[in-house]
């Protein structure tokens, strides 16, 4: 994307051509790709951000748009993710300590307000089997990670063993759920999701 025009390619970047979607000029084009492993299924659903607090979205491939701002949004939107496996579901991160989110593709929003101690912007890890499952990374005053498993309803702390310092990337594994942490100056951690065993039947005596 420039800011004037959107390109698309459909044989994997070897040739592009100008779209003839209308993204408007000095506006936000969102497109977040999913981890590695995960095949994003074939979705037209798009969303851009105009004026910093505006969310727009397209269901045709960016051709035409509607608004789906979420009610009294006051101040600006600094992250926007969108689930790699579903595009209805995103998360969002206001200025302050207000999280937003949706998984209607934005006919109706969520909005949890956060300890200011937790807010990063640049810090949202999405589990691409499990829309309701993301991690918040934390600023490192207090605890330096959040999980959520009901779409950001209740949050848990998951700092024990991390440094106290900020969570500025996080990266939730497609295979097995294994949450990597990078963090700023004190290298990647890692976070090992055990499963429960299934239970084993009883063997017969012979």
């Amino acid at each position: 994307m420039t800011r004037e025009a959107l390109y698309e390619t459909t044989d994997r970047g070897q040739t592009w051509h100008t779209s003839p979607a209308d993204i408007g000029k000095m506006t936000v084009y969102i497109r977040r790709p999913g981890p590695p492993g995960v095949v994003q299924p074939r979705t037209d659903m798009l969303y851009k951000i105009v004026e910093h607090n505006q969310v727009w979205r397209s269901t045709d491939r960016g051709r035409t748009w509607e608004s789906v701002t979420p009610q009294n949004v006051q101040t600006r939107i600094r992250k926007f993710h969108v689930h790699p496996a579903d595009p209805r579901a995103v998360v969002a991160y206001m200025l302050g300590d207000e999280l937003l989110t949706t998984r209607d593709g934005g006919e109706t929003w969520r909005a949890t307000s956060l300890p200011w101690e937790y807010w990063d912007p640049d810090s949202v890890g999405l589990n691409p089997k499990d829309p309701d499952t993301f991690y918040l990374g934390g600023c490192g005053r207090t605890e330096t990670m959040l999980r959520t498993r009901d779409g950001g309803k209740t949050f848990e702390k998951l700092g024990n063993g991390l440094p106290r310092t900020a969570v500025t990337c996080i990266t939730v594994s497609p295979a097995d759920g294994t949450v990597y942490a990078g963090t700023d100056g004190f290298g990647v951690y890692r976070l090992e999701i055990k499963e429960a065993s299934p239970e084993k039947e009883p063997v017969a005596d012979e």
